[in-house]
C-alpha cells in the first residue's frame, strides 16, 4: 500500500510536469488516455511483481524453494551475464551468496523449531537439480570435449572435460571475455555450496534419531535413482537424483557416517548395497565419492571395512581377467570423436555390448582400487590396526595389475584398458605404502622393481604406448614415489642402495616431463596439460625429499626448471603453499585453514566462513581427476590430526 501511494504522487507529479511543459501545446484527448494507460499498466506490472515475491516467501517450503531457483537462475561462470567484461567473476559470487542465505535461513528455522529441517533435505538437493543440469549440459556442448575412451574416468562428466586455458592479458582484451569464461568449475562449485547448505543447515542442526532418518532417506534415493538409471524405469513418486545430486547426498552420507558411529549400524546392509553400484557407476564422481564413503565407514565399523578388502581384491582379480578377455574381442577406437562443424550434428558411433561390458569393467576396477586406496588410510589408526595378510594380498594385487603394462596382446588391442589397470596397481600401491614403515618394509624390495620396470618401458624407443598413455602411467608412478618418500623417508637410507635406485628413476623420468621432452607435447590438450602439471609437481616434491647432494648430475637442470615454474606461476598470480610458514604469528590475523588441512580445534569455525568464501570466489577448482593425484599425499592430517600446530612444518625436511 506504501508503494502504490508513493507511486501515484510521483505519476501526479509528472503528470503535471508534462502540463507545465507543454503549456498551450496541449496533447489531443486521445494521447492523454494513452499515457494513463500506459502508467497504469506500469504500476499495475509492478504491484504484481511486488506481491508475487511477497506470496513466494509466505511459508518456509516456499521460500527454501525461491532461494534454491534463484541459485540456479544467476548462473555460474559459463550461464550468467558478464557486465563487467574481463573483469567479471560470473555468477559464482552470486551462487556463494544464495547459498549462505539459504544456510542462514535454515538455521533460524532450527532456532525457532517450527519447521521439520528433514522436510529440506529434498528441496536442498535440488540446487543441483535437472535445472542446473541443463545449463552444465548446455557450457560442455560448447566447451571442448574429449573421446571418453581416451581417458574415460577424468573428466568431471561423461561428456566433456575440464577446460583450464591459461590466457594472456592481450588475449583477454581483445575477446572481451574472463580467462574463467569457459571453465568447468560451474558443477564442483553448485556441489560444495550444496553439500555445504545440506550439512551447515540442516544435519548439523538436528538430533541422533532425526540424522539416521536423513541417512536412510539419501540412501534409499540413491539406490533407487542408480537402479532406476540402469533398468530405466522410475518407480517412485520423486524423479531419480542426477549425477550431482548423488555426489551431494555421497558426501552428506559420509559425514554422517563419521557423525552417528555405531549408532547408524541399522542402515549399514542398505549402505553398502548401494555402495558397491555406486563404486561401479560412470561418473568418476560418483566413484570418487562413494570410495570415501567406504573409508568413512572403515572409521566407525573396522571389522566391515577389512572385510570388503578382502572380498574387493578377490573381484579385482577377476575383473582383471575380464578385461583383458573382453579388450581382445571389443573393437579397439584408435580416432578421437569427430567435433561438430558449421553447427551440424555429429552422429555418435553406435557401441556394442562388448564395449559397454569393457567400460563397466574399466569403471568396477577404477571404483573398487580407489576404495581400497583409501581405506589403506585409515588402517593404522583404527582399532585392530596392520593386518599383514592384507598388504601382502594387496602387493601380490597390485604385481598383477602392474603387468598388464608388458601384456602385448592388450596393448596392441585396447590401450585404455591396459592404462587403467596400471593406474589402478599404482592406486593400490600407493594406498598401501601410507601404512607407514612397518607394514612397508617385508615389501620394499617389490616396489621398487615396479617402478623399475615401468620407468624403463616409458622410455623413447621402448613404450608400445602412445605419449597420451605414458603420461596415465608416469603421474600414477610419479604418486607413488612421493607416497613413499612422505611416509617411508627413513627406509630410504635403511635400505641397501634404495637411494641411488630411485635417483637413478628421477634422472630418467625428469628429461621427458621438462620441456622439449617426450611428454611436454601433451600440454597442448586440456586433460593433458593437467596431467603433466601433476607429474612435473610430483617429481619437484620427489626431488625435494631427497638428502642434499644426492643427484649431482642433474642438480643444475632442476634448480633452473624449478625456478623457471615459479616464475610462470607467479606471474599467473597463484599463490605458493609455503607462504603460511614465511608469516610470523603476528601477521597470522586469521588463523582458519580449510577442514581438510586443519590439525588444531582453533583453525575451523568462526572465520573460517570469510575465508572459505573469499577462497571459493577467487580459486580455480580441482576436478575428480586432479584429486585423486595427490589424494594420497595428504593423508598425514589424520596422523596430525590431534597435534597443534607448531613451527614443524610436519616432520618434512624441507
Amino acid at each position: 500500500e506504501h508503494g502504490t501511494s508513493v507511486h501515484d504522487a510521483q505519476s501526479e507529479d509528472q503528470a503535471s510536469r508534462r502540463s507545465a511543459d507543454v503549456d498551450d501545446e496541449a496533447p489531443p484527448s486521445s494521447d492523454n488516455s494513452n499515457l494513463d494507460l500506459a502508467a497504469k499498466f506500469k504500476a499495475f506490472s509492478e504491484s504484481r511483481r511486488a506481491s508475487a515475491a511477497t506470496a513466494i516467501c509466505s511459508s518456509v517450503p516456499s521460500a527454501i524453494a525461491y532461494l534454491t531457483k534463484q541459485f540456479v537462475r544467476c548462473g555460474g561462470e559459463t550461464a550468467s551475464n558478464r557486465c563487467g567484461g574481463s573483469f567479471s567473476c560470473g555468477g559464482r559470487a552470486a551462487r556463494i551468496g544464495f547459498a549462505d542465505a539459504l544456510t542462514e535461513f535454515l538455521r533460524l528455522q532450527a532456532s525457532k523449531g517450527d519447521f521439520q529441517l528433514t522436510e529440506a533435505v529434498r528441496p536442498v538437493l535440488e540446487m543441483v537439480g535437472s535445472s542446473f543440469e541443463k545449463q552444465i549440459m548446455k557450457a560442455e556442448k560448447g566447451g571442448n570435449s574429449l573421446s571418453s575412451e581416451i581417458d574415460f574416468f577424468s573428466t568431471p562428466s561423461p561428456n566433456a572435460s575440464p577446460e583450464k586455458r591459461m590466457q594472456t592479458i592481450s588475449g583477454a582484451f581483445l575477446s572481451g571475455r574472463n580467462p574463467r569464461a569457459k571453465s568447468s568449475a560451474d558443477p564442483s562449485i553448485g556441489r560444495l555450496l550444496a553439500s555445504d547448505v545440506l550439512r551447515k543447515g540442516i544435519s548439523e542442526n538436528l538430533s541422533e534419531s532425526l540424522q539416521l532418518n536423513v541417512l536412510l532417506e539419501l540412501t534409499a534415493s540413491c539406490n533407487l535413482s542408480i537402479k532406476s538409471t540402469v533398468d530405466g524405469n522410475n518407480n517412485s513418486e520423486s524423479p531419480p537424483l542426477n549425477r550431482h545430486e548423488i555426489q551431494v547426498a555421497l558426501i552428506e552420507i559420509s559425514h554422517l557416517v563419521v557423525a552417528l558411529g555405531e549408532a547408524g549400524s541399522s542402515s549399514l546392509d542398505d549402505l553398502l548395497a548401494m555402495l558397491d553400484k555406486c563404486l561401479s557407476h560412470s561418473d568418476h564422481g560418483v566413484r570418487y565419492e562413494a570410495a570415501i564413503v567406504h573409508a568413512a565407514i572403515a572409521q566407525a565399523f573396522p571389522a566391515v571395512g577389512r572385510k570388503f578388502v578382502l572380498s574387493s581384491l578377490n573381484e579385482i582379480v577377476a575383473n582383471v581377467d575380464e578385461i583383458r578377455g573382453l579388450a581382445s574381442k571389443a573393437p579397439a577406437i584408435t580416432s578421437p570423436t569427430p567435433k561438430s562443424r558449421f553447427r551440424r550434428s555429429v552422429e555418435k558411433p553406435h557401441g556394442n555390448s562388448q564395449s559397454d561390458q569393457l567400460m563397466h569393467s574399466q569403471c568396477v576396477l577404477h571404483g573398487k582400487a580407489l576404495a581400497l586406496s583409501m581405506l589403506m588410510h585409515e588402517f593404522p589408526h583404527i582399532m585392530g590396526g596392520v593386518n599383514a595378510a592384507i598388504v601382502v594380498k594387496v602387493f601380490n594385487v597390485a604385481e598383477k595389475l602392474l603387468h598388464c603394462q608388458f601384456d602385448e596382446a592388450l596393448v596392441q588391442k585396447n590401450p585404455t584398458a591396459a592404462c587403467t589397470c596400471i593406474r589402478s596397481g599404482y592406486c593400490l600401491l600407493s594406498g598401501v605404502l601410507t601404512m607407514g614403515t612397518e607394514a612397508v618394509i617385508p615389501h620394499i624390495s617389490s616396489a621398487f622393481t615396479f617402478w623399475q620396470n615401468s620407468g624403463m618401458n616409458v622410455l623413447p624407443g621402448v613404450s608400445k604406448f602412445s605419449p597420451t598413455h605414458d603420461l596415465l602411467i608416469v603421474e600414477s608412478l610419479l604418486a607413488s614415489v612421493v607416497t613413499f618418500l612422505k611416509f617411508c623417508p627413513d627406509l630410504l637410507l635403511a635400505v641397501p642402495d634404495a637411494l641411488n635406485r630411485l635417483t637413478a628413476l628421477l634422472e630418467k623420468l625428469f628429461p621427458l616431463v621438462s620441456s622439449g621432452g617426450k611428454l611436454d607435447q601433451e600440454k597442448n590438450s586440456t586433460l593433458g596439460n593437467a596431467r603433466l602439471s601433476s607429474a612435473i609437481s610430483s617429481i619437484m616434491e620427489a626431488y625435494s625429499w631427497l638428502p642434499p647432494g644426492s643427484f649431482p648430475l642433474s642438480a643444475d637442470r632442476i634448480f633452473t626448471f624449478a625456478s623457471n615454474q615459479i616464475q610462470e606461476l607467479s606471474e599467473s598470480d597463484i599463490l605458493c603453499s609455503i607462504l603460511d610458514s614465511l608469516l610470523s604469528r603476528e601477521d597470522k590475523l586469521i588463523e582458519a585453514h580449510s577442514v581438510e588441512r586443519a590439525v588444531s580445534p582453533g583453525q575451523i569455525g568462526g572465520s573460517v566462513r570469510l575465508d572459505t568464501n573469499i577462497s571459493m570466489r577467487g580459486s580455480d577448482i580441482l576436478h575428480h581427476n586432479e584429486r585423486e593425484a595427490t589424494l594420497h599425499l595428504l593423508a598425514w592430517r589424520k596422523k596430525f590430526r590431534m597435534r597443534h600446530h607448531d613451527d614443524e612444518y610436519h616432520k618434512s625436511p624441507i
